[in-house]
């Protein structure tokens, strides 16, 4: 589950000076932090925008302190800049220039563009979002193949992704920008660390439910009702999702592609909000025809929801009476 970044884990902070033992899962309010002695200085290559109440809006060469590193965040107190008073916020990493040993490595030469993360499948930032990224594959680009949670539950995009593209293609999961991740037992955070997730959950209730290692060969802690995929300490999942994933069995329909317009031999992906005829779509066309995958955009506009269907008898032909 998501812990947000308004509340920090007290432990991870040098200097901190704050009784973390008072709460059952180690976080402190963010504004206890105000007052530390700040790791090093930095600058903001780039122009930044919030996208949550935890971040804090930065402008291009605006000065900073950098109280802590989180993966690919950090924790800022904004300078006085152009009159305007700084604040006390998240920013992307990749966003600051620290300063080296004193010396400002801020070079106007380095500007670059930063970088777009997007999810491939509906474009949306992943910024506001929890997202997952392919171990594999690139865009044509060079940006990461990221999907957010929508498309990732709604849409059964990593279960199509790996269907088409085969089962080395696992992904890391992402958090939401200014969050973490946490055992729902001991409610201690799981970043850094292996862990093991419910892939099932997300399915029917879009709540996450994770486990750490200690609780989970814990045999006084209940076991899930559902199998659970075991995470890396990077964040990848160590699972496809079609080993966990829930499908509808089939044996005697008949499935036309909506894209291609061919018939569909085994896994079907079965629009729930279109009436009949029913809106059908082949894997090969959900994983490189963005437009059949989001046709929803020139019908309605209302979000759709596929379901997986396995047709099992994909062969209908009569078995050969034997002559007499």
């Amino acid at each position: 589950m998501y812990v947000p970044w308004r509340w920090i884990q007290a432990r991870h902070v040098t200097g901190a000076q704050v009784d973390a033992s008072k709460s059952s899962s180690g976080l402190v309010p963010r504004i206890y932090l105000e007052k530390l002695k700040p790791l090093c200085r930095g600058s903001a290559l780039y122009e930044y925008k919030p996208e949550n109440e935890n971040c804090v809006s930065m402008r291009l060469g605006q000065k900073l302190d950098v109280y802590m590193t989180q993966g690919k965040w950090m924790l800022v107190k904004l300078d006085v800049f152009n009159g305007k008073p700084g604040g006390l916020g998240y920013v992307p990493g990749n966003y600051v220039d620290v300063f080296d040993s004193g010396k400002e490595i801020l070079r106007p030469s380095t500007f670059k563009e930063p970088p777009r993360e997007y999810c491939y499948l509906c474009e949306k930032s992943i910024r506001h979002n929890s997202y997952f990224q392919c171990t594999q594959c690139r865009l044509p680009n060079g940006d990461p193949y990221y999907i957010c949670r929508d498309c990732a539950y709604r849409r059964k995009a990593l279960f199509v992704h790996q269907t088409v593209k085969g089962d080395s293609h696992l992904f890391s999961r992402g958090t939401l920008w200014g969050g973490q991740w946490t055992c729902d037992q001991c409610l201690q955070p799981t970043d850094g660390s292996a862990s093991f997730t419910c892939l099932v959950c997300p399915e029917l209730t879009c709540d996450v439910f994770d486990l750490c290692q200690l609780c989970y060969n814990d045999p006084k802690v209940p076991r899930h009702e559902h199998r659970m995929a075991q995470v890396s300490a990077e964040g990848k999942l160590l699972a496809t999702q079609a080993s966990s994933i829930p499908t509808i069995q089939s044996n005697y329909e008949v499935y036309i592609c909506d894209g291609c317009r061919r018939d569909i031999p085994s896994y079907v992906l079965d629009c729930k909000i279109c009436p009949n005829p029913r809106y059908n779509l082949c894997m090969e066309c959900a994983e490189f025809d963005r437009a059949t995958f989001f046709h929803d955009r020139w019908t309605c506009g209302v979000p759709h929801e596929f379901q997986v269907i396995h047709r099992h008898n994909q062969s209908k032909t009569l078995p050969k009476q034997r002559a007499t």
